[in-house]
């Protein structure tokens, strides 16, 4: 009969123990607290619906100021445009270009633009490149 009563216990703790699990499934999670708590509630704030946070945007507004920026940079290309060929057009010698890049220790290529932002002078590229302004005072 010890036998019998030691079943009958062993399935009234076996009850308990699935009344336990039970209680333990229907809890709700634990929040997280502190840090965590902060980065959980910043995702979902992310994840919720846009305009529920108050910013509401102005297509209208964008479209505009891209359009406007859109204008900007093209003004900008067709004036880069325009001054590479103005420079192009200067005319530079050899004599001048190895002068230049002698005394500035420049390569031939950046000795030439030099010279064609200095309209082709070797004397006011050389002193633009020293810093100094042609009549003798510093251009910085």
């Amino acid at each position: 009969m010890a036998d019998a009563a030691s079943g009958a216990g062993d399935s009234v703790d076996k009850r308990k123990e699935d009344a336990g699990a039970e209680e333990q499934e229907e809890e709700e999670p634990r929040k997280p607290t502190g840090e965590q708590g902060k980065e959980a509630a910043a995702m979902a704030a992310m994840a919720g619906d846009d305009s529920a946070d108050g910013v509401e945007v102005d297509k209208a507004k964008i479209d505009e100021v891209m359009q406007s920026l859109n204008t900007k940079l093209a003004d900008k290309a067709k004036s880069e445009s325009l001054r590479a060929k103005v420079l192009s057009a200067v005319t530079v010698s050899a004599e001048d270009i190895a002068l230049v890049a002698d005394a500035t220790e420049l390569d031939a290529k950046q000795a030439e633009a030099a010279l064609r932002e200095a309209a082709g002078s070797a004397e006011v590229a050389l002193a633009r490149l020293a810093g100094v302004a042609v009549d003798g005072s510093h251009t910085g």
